[in-house]
């Protein structure tokens, strides 16, 4: 009888200590989506302000659109005469370069930030 009395105590112990853990693994999961998401909305509204900036530092230039075939665009491009700027979205990274139409580099920038943009890449050319 107090076998009986102590295996169900042991029971009821480990079935709370499992309830518990699980519950921890529930809260630790929705934390770890939650911060997924707001990562996610970061990098997206990381990328509109690099290309409004880009689209306003180079409103004066004839400004190209590039989509892929879902209709995303994945790059925008600057052309004043024989110099490009162009700003790429790749899948884990933005790309900011900057070249001359004879096939020059003038800069590359990967990640750039805004002020990138408006220094010129930062080069001043």
């Amino acid at each position: 009888m107090m076998l009986n009395y102590i295996v169900n105590t042991l029971n009821l112990v480990l079935i709370g200590i499992v309830v518990v853990l699980g519950v921890a693994l529930m809260i630790t999961l929705i934390q770890n989506q939650s911060l997924s998401n707001e990562l996610q909305l970061d990098d997206t509204l990381r990328t509109a302000e690099l290309i409004d900036t880009f689209k306003g530092k180079y409103s004066d230039r004839e400004i190209s659109e590039f989509y892929d075939s879902k209709g995303i665009p994945y790059k925008y491009s600057a052309k004043n005469g024989d110099t490009y700027v162009d700003l790429i979205l790749e899948k884990d990274r933005i790309v900011l370069k900057a070249w001359s139409g004879d096939g020059d580099t003038l800069c590359v920038v990967s990640n750039p930030l805004p002020r990138d943009i408006l220094d010129n890449c930062p080069l001043k050319w």
